[in-house]
């Protein structure tokens, strides 16, 4: 075979290709991806992938990847690399919700009402993103992460207690569902799915959010409370899927955060970890997510 050297495919021929390997890999994936654009919104390396698989003949090194492979080779472990997490989005019977960061975008005033405790009782506050990183295991780890000295701290539970009237009365003052969540939620009720949210936080807050935002389509809404194993342990989740009349099988876990990970893996349950929540895919990554979405509409097979 005569070897090919320094020559570029032809642009019409190229962009031919370029479309042919979207189709055959958005297809065989199910990535749900609709066009060019969003493709290359979801992972930068989709760009470089095209401009090794279809620009060049000749070996080029990848800066954003720190390799330097002939162009064929490279091209495809950068397809590999762009379509890795984003694979075998499937239709399931049940979903299980998780609540801040996944379904509501809770920060805000979760920030605020950890401030105005802090602040009454004379703490340092904690920035937005300081907050970010503490919740995900309920609001009085959040408060212990929050307050110095955590649980020593002989204040605690009147810091606590001031963080849950508070955040009772403002709760609802910035939050609000992501976008796309309600037109998610409602086609998922639409084709009769079984819906449950499992969160950390507090019951009441948990109910009250869900009846608010989601009544007419979460059918359980389980929170914090005495007696029952939060998560990562499974109890909270066997709960909702008891409540529903379900099992685990063909039931996913939906969540942003490595404890959602962890739950899923603790309910032998699958598990799809969000990209708009709390935490971002490299974290995620390394606390064992396997499947991605980022946008709701993403989760409808």
């Amino acid at each position: 075979m005569p070897k090919i050297a320094n020559r570029q495919m032809p642009a019409g021929m190229r962009y031919f290709f370029t479309q042919l390997c979207f189709i055959v890999v958005r297809n065989y994936f199910q990535c749900k991806v609709s066009n060019f654009k969003q493709l290359m919104r979801r992972d930068g390396h989709i760009f470089i992938t095209l401009h090794h698989l279809f620009g060049y003949a000749t070996p080029l090194p990848c800066a954003a990847c720190h390799v330097h492979l002939p162009p064929l080779k490279l091209g495809l472990w950068l397809l590999f690399k762009s379509i890795k997490g984003y694979a075998m989005i499937q239709e399931y019977d049940s979903y299980i919700f998780d609540l801040d960061g996944t379904l509501l975008d809770t920060l805000t005033d979760l920030a605020a009402s950890c401030n105005y405790a802090l602040q009454k009782f004379d703490f340092p506050q904690r920035t937005i993103d300081e907050v970010r990183m503490f919740v995900g295991n309920g609001v009085k780890k959040l408060m212990e992460r929050a307050i110095p000295e955590g649980l020593e701290n002989p204040q605690f539970d009147a810091v606590y207690q001031c963080f849950r009237e508070h955040y009772l009365e403002h709760g609802l003052d910035h939050t609000s569902p992501y976008p796309g969540i309600l037109a998610m939620l409602a086609e998922l009720k639409r084709r009769g799915k079984h819906i449950a949210v499992v969160s950390n936080k507090f019951y009441k807050a948990t109910e009250e959010l869900c009846n608010h935002f989601f009544g007419q389509y979460v059918a359980v809404a389980i929170g914090e409370r005495e007696g029952i194993n939060k998560k990562p342990a499974p109890d909270t989740v066997l709960e909702a899927l008891s409540q529903l009349g379900v099992t685990a099988e063909n039931a996913v876990y939906v969540g942003d955060s490595d404890v959602d990970i962890a739950t899923a893996r603790n309910c032998n349950m699958p598990c799809i970890s969000v990209l708009w929540g709390f935490r971002d895919r490299d974290f995620l990554l390394r606390s064992g997510a396997t499947t991605f979405i980022s946008s709701p509409e993403e989760l409808l097979a």
